[in-house]
């Protein structure tokens, strides 16, 4: 389809370490726009990939309860005032995080306020988000079956990318973070969030 510069698979997309950096204070910032939504006492979700890193520096300093599964999260931690739950399971070495039926039978032991989930791609037009592989995609389809309210946190170059696996409607978020951009489309859904 035009505006999409390819589809984005498993052994086409980067390993977690090499993206870490790529596009980091925009992260940055729909980040701490979407911590805005957590209250004290909550427990919440976050998800792996690099999109979702950045909570974890504003909200481990608050009384809420974390659970993930990304190893990235884990390594910025620093004495947190929050608790973590972190699940295990087998090491993703590319994805930096737990996967697997381990990860899957903790995961579904657990209900959440909030569940903030990152992504491959999202099209607009059809209204599909997608994953760039099986195993991390069931994590986030659990992660929302089992919390009150749902949100993805995307930059705006995901809009160019569709990924190999369709994970959920966009529809199905509550909220949908993504900083401005020159190169947004003209029409987005009534869910998005941009983000200066």
């Amino acid at each position: 389809k035009a505006g999409y510069e390819h589809i984005l698979s498993e052994s086409k997309e980067a390993a977690m370490t090499d993206r870490m950096h790529i596009n980091f204070d925009i992260k940055k910032r729909i980040c701490q726009k979407a911590s805005e939504l957590v209250k004290d006492g909550e427990c919440i979700f976050l998800d792996g990939g690099t999109s979702i890193v950045p909570m974890i520096d504003d909200l481990a300093k608050r009384p809420v309860t974390i659970v993930t599964h990304n190893h990235l999260i884990m390594q910025r931690l620093h004495n947190p005032l929050a608790q973590i739950i972190f699940i295990g399971g087998d090491y993703n070495r590319k994805y930096t995080m737990s996967e697997g039926p381990m990860a899957e039978g903790m995961l579904r032991l657990y209900h959440f306020d909030r569940a903030f989930i990152g992504c491959a791609g999202v099209d607009v037009e059809t209204k599909k988000s997608f994953t760039a592989e099986m195993g991390t995609r069931e994590l986030k389809k659990i992660a929302m079956e089992n919390a009150r309210c749902s949100y993805l946190l995307i930059d705006h170059e995901k809009l160019k990318i569709k990924g190999f696996c369709k994970f959920t409607d966009i529809d199905t978020f509550e909220q949908i973070f993504c900083d401005m951009s020159d190169d947004l489309p003209q029409e987005l859904p009534d869910n998005f969030v941009l983000v200066k």
